[in-house]
C-alpha cells in the first residue's frame, strides 16, 4: 500500500517512514502541511494518508473530511493526545511505535472500505426507490389515461423500456413528461 505522510515534525516522519518500509508498505510522498496534503491526495491517490494533528496550517481534521468523503484516501490521524476534533477519524497517540501504527493501519483501511461499500449501497437502494417512485406515477398516469391495469401498465413500461434499450426509470419518465404536456397530468400533480 502506498502511503502519504502529511506530518511536520521531521523526526517523527523518518520514525513513521522507516516503520512503514519495514513492514511492508511504500511511502509515495511527504506533506508538509495541510493544503499541501490535499493537493498531493488529489493528484497520486495514495491507499492511505497518514496526517499529524500538528501539521502546520492547521484545518487536519478538514482536510481529512474532505479526502474520506470525496474517496480519495482513507486517513489515519497521530494525535498527541485525544482531541474531541479528529473522534470522527481514526487515529493513533504519539509516540508511535510498530505494535501501535499497523495494527491502526490496517483498521482504518478495513473501515474506509466498509463505508465506500455502504455508501455504495445506500445511492443504489436511492436510485432504486427513486425508479420505484416513478414507475408508480407512471403507471398510475397509464391506467388513467389509457385504461390499463396496473398488470397492463407494468407489462408496457417494460416492454418499452426492453425495445428501445432504455432504463425503465426513462420510460416511465417518458411518460409522465408526455402526460404533463398534453395537459392531461397536470391534475395529478
Amino acid at each position: 500500500m502506498r502511503v502519504l505522510l502529511a506530518v511536520s515534525d521531521p523526526g517523527t516522519r523518518k520514525t513513521i517512514r522507516e516503520l512503514l518500509i519495514h513492514n511492508g508498505y511504500s511511502v509515495s510522498g511527504e506533506a508538509h502541511n495541510a493544503s499541501e496534503a490535499l493537493r498531493i491526495s488529489r493528484s497520486q491517490s495514495p491507499g492511505l494518508v497518514i496526517m499529524d494533528t500538528e501539521l502546520e496550517g492547521g484545518r487536519v481534521g478538514q482536510v481529512a473530511m474532505i479526502l474520506e468523503e470525496d474517496g480519495v484516501a482513507p486517513v489515519l490521524i497521530l494525535a498527541s493526545s485525544a482531541d474531541p476534533r479528529i473522534k470522527d477519524f481514526s487515529y493513533v497517540l504519539k509516540p508511535v511505535t510498530a505494535t501501535s501504527l499497523i495494527p491502526a493501519i490496517e483498521s482504518t483501511f478495513t473501515s474506509y472500505q466498509k463505508r465506500r461499500r455502504l455508501l455504495k449501497e445506500v445511492a443504489r437502494l436511492r436510485n432504486q426507490l427513486a425508479t420505484r417512485q416513478v414507475v408508480a406515477i407512471a403507471k398510475g398516469i397509464l391506467m388513467l389515461e389509457q385504461g390499463m391495469s396496473e398488470e397492463q401498465a407494468h407489462r408496457f413500461l417494460q416492454k418499452t423500456s426492453m425495445n428501445r434499450g432504455l432504463p425503465l426509470k426513462a420510460v416511465a419518465e417518458a411518460v409522465i413528461a408526455l402526460s404533463k404536456s398534453s395537459g392531461k397530468g397536470e391534475s395529478e400533480s
